[in-house]
């Protein structure tokens, strides 16, 4: 997954570097799983999993501790020179629904 550089969480060019949205604090994506049935008379079920995108220009940005355990991806440091973005529990996959 890639980041867009249109200007919905990141600095638009065309703004003077100025970020566009500063209302959004992240945005989530959803990904649905068609589980396997055991039996043809089972209802059919899914599970889903979620990423956390977070807007690191946000005014009022979520917590990264509030999702902990899920996949998100933010700020991780910031310096005089600029800030570093980059995932943070990229690995864990579990679903919400159980």
């Amino acid at each position: 997954m890639g980041i867009d550089f249109s200007g919905l969480l990141t600095p638009k060019p065309g703004l003077r570097g100025e970020p566009q949205n500063t209302r959004l604090s992240a945005v989530l994506n959803v990904k649905s799983k068609w589980l396997e049935r055991e039996e043809e008379s089972e209802p059919a079920r899914r599970i889903h999993y979620f990423r956390l995108i977070h807007n690191p220009w946000a005014s009022n940005p979520l917590s990264h501790e509030f999702f902990k355990g899920y996949p998100q991806y933010g700020k991780i440091s910031e310096d005089q020179i600029g800030m570093s973005l980059g995932w943070i529990d990229e690995e864990i996959e579990k679903p919400f629904d159980y």
